[in-house]
């Protein structure tokens, strides 16, 4: 019998262990911006997955993005306590 990898969200570095059927941890879902949200569901719910994968490469890309800026802003941080 073969055991079942964990399902993990699919954001960029994101670890978090997620049910089955879900896309992403709940803080990289109501991350990602609403109207990418809604197309997700809505291609996924008319079985589009062509347009449904598509739609889950951008909101992967938009995390991957929001990832090295914040990691920019932490290696460039101003706050006296760093200085």
């Amino acid at each position: 019998m073969t055991r079942l990898k964990p399902n993990t969200c699919d954001a960029p570095g994101c670890n978090f262990t997620i049910p089955r059927g879900q896309l992403m941890c709940r803080a990289h879902w109501f991350g990602t911006p609403m109207q990418l949200r809604r197309a997700i569901s809505d291609s996924w719910k008319a079985k589009r997955i062509t347009e449904w994968s598509g739609h889950c490469f951008e909101a992967r890309k938009y995390h991957a993005g929001t990832a090295i800026r914040r990691d920019a802003v932490t290696v460039n941080s101003t706050r006296k306590r760093d200085l």
